[in-house]
Order: C-alpha cells, then structure tokens, then sequence
C-alpha cells in the first residue's frame, strides 16, 4: 500500500517506503536503513501515544520481544518507546500471512501444515523462554516465508478493534483465536494461553475456519468458553493433539515439549483434514496445483517409510490421489526437534573469503580498540571483552590494571563517548539494561560497580561489595554479588537500590555464582559442599543440595551437569551424572574428559573443549546426543578461554585466531566460520562472541572490535 497524505517522510533514521497495514494500535511501515536494510516499522496512532499506562506497557514490553532469539521470530533491531509515537522496528521477511494463504489458496497442504505447527511450537517456546506471552496468536500475526513461519507482532497486542470485547475497557486478543481464561480475566494469561490459540491457529490452517467460529466476535467468545471446537473434520491423531490443546483449563493444556514429542508421533497422511470429509475435486486441487513447500523439514528414513506404509493403506482406497511424502529424506517432516534445513543436509560448510567489509567478507565494521599513553607504555590493547545490547556495546579491561571501559555504537561501531580510565584497577563489563539503558561495569581491586548512561557515559550511580568479592553476575531482574563475610547481595539495576541479603545457604563461604537461562545458583564450599538456586529478585532460597564429591559444570532449569572428583578436587576423566534438583533422579552422563565450558539450551548441556571440540549431552537422560571436532585448520583451538553461547538454534564460540564458528545446536553441524581477525599484533586470545539479531560481535586478535553479518544465524 502507498504511503498517504498525512504518513510521516521517515521515523528516526529509518525512511519509510510503504505501508504494510494498519490496525488498532497502530501502522506498519516498510522502511529503510541508513546501511540499504528494510526493516518493518510500527507506528503507535497519536490517539494512544499519551496514554501512560500504554506507554509503560510498551516499554515493558520492547524490552521483553528483545529477548526474544529464535528461528520463527522476527527480531527486533531498534524502538524508541519514549518518542512522542513510539515505535519498534523489526526485521523485514518477506512473505504472506497465514490467513491470506488460507484465504487466497485454501488449506495448507500436509507438508506445509506440519511445518506450520511445528515451527509455531518453537516459536512460542522461545517467547515463554524470554518471559513473554504472545496474548494474539492468531492468522494475521503469522507470517508464511521461503524459509519458514514467522510469528510477528508479539508481546504488543491491540487496544481496540471492531467487534472486540473489553476487559476494563480494554482487551488484548483476537475473541475466535482467545483462550477461555483470557475471555474470562486477563490477569490469568500464562503460556497456556498461547497453547490455547495454537489449536485454534493449526485448525484454521487445516480447514479454513476456526474451532469457535460465529456470526460475530460474542458469539464467538461464548463457544470458547463453553462450547465444544468444531474439528471433527481434522484427521484423527491431529484432531487428538488440536483437542489437548483447546483444554477448557489451562493446566490441562500441553506444553511445547509435549507438543513436539506428540508432533513426532504423527503419521505423514493424519496432516490434515480426514479424506473423507474432502470433495474430489478439492482434493486433485491440493494433490496437483500446489507446489512442494519450500519450507521443509527432514525426516529420518526409517520412520519415512513406516509413515508411508501407514500413509499407503488410507491412499488405496480412494480414487483420488494426496500427495505423500517421497522416499527423499529431505521431504518429509523431521522428528522431534523442528530445525528448519536447506534442499540438503548436512549443508556445505559456509566460509568467510577474507576478514574484510561487506561485500567482500561479512564484516559490518571494525574498530580499532580505544587505548591510552597508560595501557600502550605497558604493553596492553587495552579491551578484552564486551557485553552488547541491540543499541550499544560496553567493552572492559578484565586482564589487569591499568584498565578501561569504553563504549560503541552497536549499528556503526563509533564510540559514543570518551573512554573511561581506571587507574590500578581491571575492570569487568557486566550488563546492559535493554529498558533503561544503562551500562554496568566492575573494579574489581576496589569492589565497586558503577552504572553508567550508555549513551553519554555519564555516571549514574556505584555500588560498593568490597575487594574481596567475586566477579558480580547481571540479570535482568538484579546485580548479584558475593561479599566474603557479607554473604550474597542484590542491587535493582535501574535504581541501583538494595534488594537483598542474605548469608551464604550452608553458611560456608561460597565460591561462585552462576546465572544460567535467567536463573541464579550459589556454590559453596566448606565442610559440605552445597549448590542453591536462589531468586534473583527476592533473595528466597528455592532449593539446596549437597554436593560433597561431585564439581557442578552446568545448570540450568533445575537440572545440574555434575562431574565426580577426588580428595583433591581432581576429576575422574569423563564420567558425570545429570541430576534433577526437584526430585533428586540422576543419569550417568558422559562429559568431555578434560576442562571444557559449557552452556545449557533447555533441552542439552553443550561442553566446549579446548581443542574446539563440541559435545552435546541431553539434559533428561545424560546421554551424548552427538560431538563434533570443529578443527578446520591449525588454528581452531579456543585455548581454553572462550565460551560457547547459545542464541535461537545456534551455538557460538571463537577461537585463537579471532575465527567465529557457528554450529547447528541439536544436529552438532559446523554451518559457517568466520575469517581469521589477526595479525599477530597482540596476544592469542579466544573471547566469547555476542550474537544479537543478525550479526555477531567480537573482540579480535588484531586490536579491533568488530561486528559481522554472516549468511544465516
């Protein structure tokens, strides 16, 4: 649609081309970059943009969508929720909504709805990961793309629309794709919610209409509350799943983990509505006029064939024919895990041709490394580390004093102000607060944490937990620390405010905190080893175990990664177990035999060793799920300094040589590695990359920082 009369020319530094489509809240622009990139700008309509309860909710929730990382989300790249209209601009995919799909060229083909709904499974098992629910699933907030679907518009639903019922005046979803409880009472949303709107979302897909449909919104809204769905026509083991979905209550409903085991089970022909229910010719419709989906996914070959037998016994009693799935092991649906793969697998390993700028290389920009007359006279870069937000990079100097704290542009790699120098102390980069803004950082020789404006750098406050304490953990909840002698305390991060403290669990001293998935755990060592998992915010103890010969590796969602170790605290090679904290059930594992850095995904523990070598451990049965040597050339080891991080289905790490590797998080599949940034000038080093939305961020061996884009994250 073209831009009208009264549309503004551009909103921040983003030229708007086109409009998208409007609604409720308020309008969707395509627009463009300063670097060429369209983005998908949404506009608040001037009418709401003084309402400060809007405002506030806005705000809460930007910040919660930028959380949010994974394969059927749209990022977001930049908002302002505090211009006179705020707005949010995300990332631009180009496709069709699910109900223009329907509307425009029928149901979704077997091939197709399966990856509908396995790909809308994970996508909101990512957004209740980040602590958000989508509240509107529906249709219209599916995106239908070469490479998958898209849930669009999360977190930010509208405030008013045609026909819609109101909650205090108010109502946040769409009645025929609404769970009864959000009908009923919107402060009883949880994730379920979100279940709820999937069956809705995946009947529709399937058979043109919703479970609940009526004449209008209130009649709708009646069904969903008490009536029965209309799925009669869904295939049987589909029908089965839809109706576990559209639970009346919500504790009753699946989660995404039941969903893609359930998925898993589903014969290729149940995709679908029952054959019977289908007239002939709409059948050789579907059958012969829609082209293969191109956003597919893989199934083993074994339970290929056994899909197609099933498959086989329904198609030769009719007269028609329903595509089925080839003997390709690239056409049919995948098991459990719904990765979306490329027409072959496992893909071509992808490679960087040179450490330069796009095009030549995937290099957004590169920055030489603020230093002082100081740091160069003793023979330091100066940065070795960073933490990023969508906005803003905060770099430190963890190697030792003198150090240094400076910050960058995340678009444009500038700094954005001059940089800050600590005298006899090294300092530590700890967090960014995607809501307010401000940056934290660590002197660690003093004990004081300072929180700065990241665009300014102006100081905003300090807080003091000695010389003696450990390295603070950031949260978004809280700053967390270790006071040997003090015991754990918590500041709130946007007032700098004291939320807590409390004595060590075991009233030993505690050696280490660890945050793992939003989550906070203490170990202390003494008489009796223990581990506790402690709310971040409050301070409340959850739970605690002994640990007494055993060294904790990884946590996370209450499962531990243990290893057993002797007298001395060496460990025993390979061995390890995986332990549930809540009802104490543990299984042998087997973990990488020498010291390895490990992150958790929610579903494995995956162990970096030094070597470069990847190795996935399933966290409910302890199994190895698969390893992989990622040594490509002389160079990939990471010395034993780099951490793996996790970021929507990919694994990172860098190694020595300031190479990037990006793995395939469940099939162990090195997908691309970066150039080698180094030229010998400095130390070999092998930092933790920052990946945010569709680049990545390092601190290289050559004295720069740099940010690139490679083909696919």
């Amino acid at each position: 649609m073209a831009l009208l009369d009264g549309d503004p020319e551009s909103i921040a530094a983003y030229r708007l081309l086109d409009r998208l489509g409007a609604g409720g809240m308020g309008t969707v622009y395509l627009a463009q970059a300063e670097s060429g990139r369209l983005v998908a700008v949404k506009v608040v309509h001037p009418q709401i943009a003084d309402d400060r309860e809007f405002r506030l909710r806005f705000r809460l929730e930007v910040a919660a969508a930028r959380r949010v990382s994974g394969a059927f989300t749209t990022p977001v790249v930049d908002a302002d929720p505090d211009a006179d209209r705020p707005w949010m601009a995300t990332v631009f995919t180009p496709g069709v909504s699910l109900r223009q799909r329907v509307q425009q060229d029928g149901p979704l083909s077997p091939t197709e709805l399966r990856q509908l709904a396995v790909g809308l499974v994970e996508a909101l098992r990512d957004l209740h990961r980040a602590g958000v629910v989508h509240r509107d699933l529906k249709p219209d907030n599916v995106l239908l793309t070469d490479d998958g679907p898209r849930v669009i518009d999360f977190g930010i639903s509208r405030v008013t629309d045609q026909q819609t019922l109101t909650v205090t005046g108010r109502i946040l979803g769409t009645p025929p794709y609404m769970s009864p409880e959000q009908l009923s009472s919107a402060r009883k949303v949880t994730p379920a919610s979100d279940i709820f709107a999937l069956g809705s979302v995946i009947v529709f897909a399937a058979l043109g209409h919703g479970p609940f449909d009526a004449d209008n919104h209130y009649l709708t809204a009646y069904n969903v509350v008490h009536d029965p769905p209309k799925i009669a026509a869904l295939s049987g083991t589909v029908r089965e799943i839809v109706q576990w979905c559209l639970a009346k209550e919500p504790h009753e409903r699946p989660t995404p983990a039941d969903l893609f085991a359930a998925f898993d089970r589903v014969p290729a022909c149940d995709w679908g509505p029952r054959p019977d229910t289908l007239e002939p010719s709409r059948h050789r419709l579907i059958a012969a006029s829609r082209p293969p989906a191109r956003w597919s996914l893989a199934m083993p070959r074994p339970r290929l064939v056994l899909a197609g037998a099933v498959c086989a016994v329904v198609l030769a009693a009719l007269p028609w024919a329903i595509p089925q799935f080839s003997g390709n092991p690239q056409a049919g649906p995948k098991d459990i895990h719904p990765t979306t793969l490329g027409p072959s697998w496992p893909p071509k390993l992808q490679l960087e041709p040179t450490a330069a700028q796009q095009p030549k290389g995937w290099g957004i920009w590169e920055t030489k490394i603020a230093s002082t007359r100081a740091l160069s006279s003793s023979g330091q870069q100066g940065i070795d580390h960073c933490v990023a937000s969508h906005l803003a990079l905060l770099c430190g100097n963890r190697g030792g004093a003198p150090g240094l704290v400076s910050g960058y542009n995340a678009a444009t790699g500038r700094p954005l102000w001059e940089p800050r120098y600590e005298p006899g102390e090294s300092t530590e980069a700890v967090g960014i607060d995607e809501v307010t803004g401000l940056g934290y950082y660590a002197t660690n020789e003093s004990g004081v944490i300072t929180a700065i404006d990241m665009i300014t750098g102006k100081k905003r406050f300090t807080l003091s937990y000695g010389y003696d304490g450990s390295a603070p953990v950031y949260l978004p909840q809280a700053i967390v620390v270790i006071s040997h002698g003090k015991g754990i305390t918590a500041w709130d991060p946007a007032s700098g405010k004291r939320l807590w403290n409390r004595p060590y669990p075991t009233g030993d001293a505690i050696s280490s905190l660890l945050e793992s998935r939003g989550a906070l755990y203490a170990r202390s060592e003494g008489d009796k080893t223990q581990i506790a998992r402690i709310n971040p915010r409050t301070g409340d103890l959850l739970w605690q175990l002994p640990l007494s010969g055993f060294k904790l590796l990884a946590a996370g969602d209450d499962t531990l990664l243990l290893q057993p170790v002797d007298s001395t605290g060496e460990s025993s090679g390979g061995q390890a177990i995986v332990l549930d904290a809540k009802t104490h059930k543990r299984k042998t594992a087997h973990a990488p035999p020498g010291p390895a850095s490990y992150a958790y995904d929610g579903e494995r523990f995956l162990g970096l060793e030094p070597n470069g070598t990847v190795t996935s451990i399933d966290s409910a049965t302890g199994t190895q799920q698969w390893s992989t040597e990622t040594r490509t050339d002389s160079r990939t080891d990471t010395g034993g300094s780099s951490r793996i991080l996790v970021a929507g289905d990919r694994a990172y790490f860098m190694t020595t040589s300031s190479r990037i590797l990006c793995l395939d998080r469940r099939q162990g599949n090195v997908l691309w590695q970066s150039a080698s940034r180094s030229d010998g000038s400095h130390p070999p080093s092998a930092l933790s990359p920052t990946p945010t939305n569709d680049r990545i961020y390092g601190v290289s061996q050559r004295g720069t920082i740099f940010a690139i884009k490679p083909p696919t994250m």
